[in-house]
């Protein structure tokens, strides 16, 4: 499975230019900061607590359907839509991991370990910034 979730995440990564609060690196922060800092300004900082795992399923998928039809150019075209939206149901619902002797089965979200998580959960995030302006 991390295979298929390094590949889902290397088709679906380059989308994630598309979110407009997407910061790729520390780097990419301190060049759209002196950008856009209005002098006396004060920073804030958010976070989600438990943010992949507190990812619903249906929102996800909305989230990657939107993303991916908008700019179904940005990917190789012998991968299908079909090809990315199985193999990430796959990556997101089979998530099998061990701990304390016994071996669960991740019911809700995505995996904290797997490769696309960081792509999923800014596609996610990025949707819903998408319907809050549009509202």
């Amino acid at each position: 499975m991390h295979r298929l979730s390094n590949l889902v995440n290397i088709i679906l990564k380059p989308l994630c230019k598309h979110v407009k609060s997407f910061l790729r690196d520390g780097i990419d922060f301190l060049s759209k900061l002196s950008k856009t800092m209005i002098p006396g300004s004060t920073l804030v900082s958010c976070d989600i607590v438990n943010l992949y795992s507190n990812i619903d399923s249906k929102l996800g998928h909305m989230a990657m359907e939107h993303w991916v039809n908008k700019h179904r150019d940005e990917i190789p075209g012998r991968f299908t839509t079909k090809f990315i939206f199985e193999a990430l149901d796959l990556v997101i619902t089979i998530n099998i991991f061990y701990s304390d002797a016994n071996y669960y089965s991740q019911i809700k979200g995505v995996a904290m370990g797997t490769k696309v998580a960081p792509t999923y959960a800014t596609l996610s995030l990025g949707y819903l910034e998408v319907l809050f302006i549009m509202m």
